[in-house]
């Protein structure tokens, strides 16, 4: 009696019950009572579709372990997001601009770090096209780079570039999205930015 309790109750649709139904086809069947539906626990991720994407791995240790306690999932995510969020999201920052270049418009953000008594510039250089993310060592430099310099360092087709401050006095944590409508808005400052 109990098998015929599991078969009678069915949490998505079967395939062949939305092949039936004819084209245009969902690209995901969700359950009919709402939730996720995951194939295969065992089953191993598979690679990147696009550059701009990758998979999340756990950075806190908790890896292989999910909410669940059984299995845990690999997620695709853009790393772009993530680096920026990690690194530069409510921290202390600068941000700059550039319009016109010959590769479009530019946002580069700057974060100075020390890690085990070294200094480090992490830069992230954003265009339409692409995002490069770096952090180099201050070491032995006597002089720091210009911000054209630094661009240009990450990236060779950067060059003629005027590099103008993001200065927002007023920008916070709470009104960028209102200001910035992007998933993780590139201009995000902190107040102290605007001390220049």
């Amino acid at each position: 009696m109990s098998s015929l309790l599991q078969d009678d109750y069915i949490p998505y649709p079967r395939i062949e019950d939305v092949l039936e139904k004819g084209g245009p086809y969902p690209q995901v069947i969700l359950p009919q009572f709402g939730g996720y539906w995951i194939e295969d626990a065992e089953a191993p991720a598979g690679t990147p579709s696009s550059s701009e994407s990758s998979f999340c791995e756990e950075e806190d240790g908790d890896e292989g372990m999910s909410p669940g306690g059984a299995h845990s999932y690999r997620l695709e995510c853009n790393s772009t997001a993530r680096a920026y969020r990690k690194h530069f999201l409510g921290k202390e920052h600068l941000n700059y601009y550039c319009t016109g270049s010959s590769i479009g418009n530019l946002i580069m953000s700057l974060k100075h770090e020390e890690a085990q008594g070294q200094e480090f510039l992490r830069i992230m250089l954003r265009s339409r096209t692409k995002t490069v993310h770096d952090r180099i060592s201050l070491a032995g430099i006597s002089q720091l780079p210009s911000v054209p310099q630094i661009a240009k360092l990450l990236c060779d087709d950067a060059t003629g570039l005027r590099f103008s401050p993001v200065l927002y006095p007023r920008v916070s944590l709470h009104s960028a999205p209102i200001l910035f409508p992007y998933p993780h808005p590139p201009f995000l400052i902190n107040q102290s930015v605007s001390t220049f």
